[in-house]
């Protein structure tokens, strides 16, 4: 991913400015965190976390990973077929662990 992304993390409760940035690219909507944009070199928006049902946060229903695969798709200009089927999954092991982890859980 490192190819075809700058990475940077903004938090919103520490980060001076943190807020305003993520309601300039929020447009307002509200939703939870995490929350990604990408963005063009020059500040654009091409993609947002902010799928059918909302924000996808931390990807995990099928759902959430279709969106977050397309995003990728649709973005990562440098990213081969198989880097995007190798990350799609990574993501999909992890969203197994997560999903069983909560099935484990009383009351889930």
């Amino acid at each position: 991913m490192d190819r075809a992304y700058v990475e940077l993390k903004i938090d919103i409760d520490r980060m001076a400015g943190g807020k305003e940035m993520l309601d300039r690219f929020r447009e307002g909507k509200a939703g939870g965190i995490p929350w990604i944009a990408i963005l063009d070199s020059e500040g654009e928006v091409l993609a947002t976390a902010d799928g059918p049902g909302g924000n996808i946060g931390c990807p995990v229903t099928v759902e959430e990973r279709a969106h977050f695969a397309s995003i990728l798709k649709s973005t990562g200009e440098k990213l081969s077929p198989d880097e995007l089927a190798k990350i799609g999954k990574s993501l999909d092991v992890f969203a197994e662990e997560i999903l069983a982890k909560q099935k484990r859980q009383p009351g889930s």
